[in-house]
């Protein structure tokens, strides 16, 4: 097995460990964790270009959408798409709102418009195509559904929630944040109550 794979997989194992830990603290709420899988399930895309394309001289390039790069030239551009997602999915789990969203938010939009142009504006269906490498791809109709449905409409819906959280101040990750507010709202409901109570009583 060649060692740029092994550098991969080493990776791999690192960051998705790091993910598991983050989960572990429960600092989540659903929306965070679908956000933080999607980035990290991304992420697997391109994790394997930055070593292949530093090692391997015979490697074809890394295509996403409009980006293509060629051999050793995917190297930088590669590891800066694996770095964002990586982080994309731990400020997710981990923070889940203020100024840190945005990064979330840019990322995702240039990726559905990256994603979903490309598709669009293809001249024929039989340009839609995904290389999956080894001479292994899909084309056609099925293609453009999988794009539409796996990194499009995902990507959008991320980063709607991201700009949401993105308005909130602090740095309160998504669940404590959440019982916050629920806590919040109950307090100020006892006080309706009690104020009530006691405008009655005086009654």
């Amino acid at each position: 097995m060649a060692i740029w794979f092994w550098l991969a997989l080493v990776s791999n194992v690192v960051i998705w460990s790091i993910f598991f830990y983050l989960l572990s603290r429960r600092r989540w709420n659903v929306a965070a964790l679908l956000v933080g899988v999607l980035h990290m399930l991304f992420s697997l895309v391109p994790s394997v270009a930055p070593f292949r394309a530093f090692l391997d001289p015979n490697y074809p390039g890394l295509g996403l959408g409009f980006l293509r790069f060629d051999g050793m030239a995917a190297t930088l551009p590669a590891t800066l798409i694996f770095a964002w997602a990586v982080a994309a999915a731990w400020l997710a789990v981990c923070k889940g709102r203020g100024r840190w969203m945005t990064l979330i938010v840019v990322g995702d939009l240039f990726l559905a418009l990256n994603f979903g142009g490309s598709t669009l504006l293809e001249g024929s269906s039989d340009n839609w195509r995904i290389d999956f490498g080894e001479g292994r791809s899909i084309t056609g109709l099925a293609s453009a559904f999988i794009l539409f449905l796996f990194f499009t409409l995902p990507f959008i819906a991320s980063a709607i929630w991201a700009a949401k959280r993105s308005r909130l101040n602090g740095t309160m990750p998504p669940l404590t944040s959440d019982l916050q507010q629920k806590r919040n709202d109950t307090e100020d409901h006892t006080k309706e109550i009690n104020r009530f109570r006691f405008s009655e009583s005086r009654v």
